[in-house]
């Protein structure tokens, strides 16, 4: 699954989507089956007012099959107002 694979394709349809300055690190393997990395992008004007950051960690394990990956995101947002933190009047 080249998407998730880190290289060029990914980084490519990030950008496509919206969000600047993506970059990652390499796939780690926590154990023989899960792998982990870290994510960072900027969100674009048109996606977010409020040009937000984020930084996840992203953990994928192979499919049941074997045919695929199952990838679980762990996603924190900076610069994003959320509703415990402000009142609209």
């Amino acid at each position: 699954m080249e998407i998730f694979s880190g290289g060029e394709l990914d980084r490519r349809v990030m950008e496509k989507l919206g969000y600047l300055n993506y970059s990652y690190t390499p796939w780690v393997s926590e154990n023989h089956d899960i792998s982990e990395r870290a994510v960072y992008y900027k969100f674009e004007k048109r996606i977010s007012s409020y040009k937000g950051e984020v930084t996840s960690t992203q953990q994928r394990s192979p499919l049941p099959d074997g045919k695929g990956w199952l990838i679980e995101e762990l996603m924190n947002l900076h610069g994003v107002p959320l509703g415990d933190y402000f009142n609209v009047s």
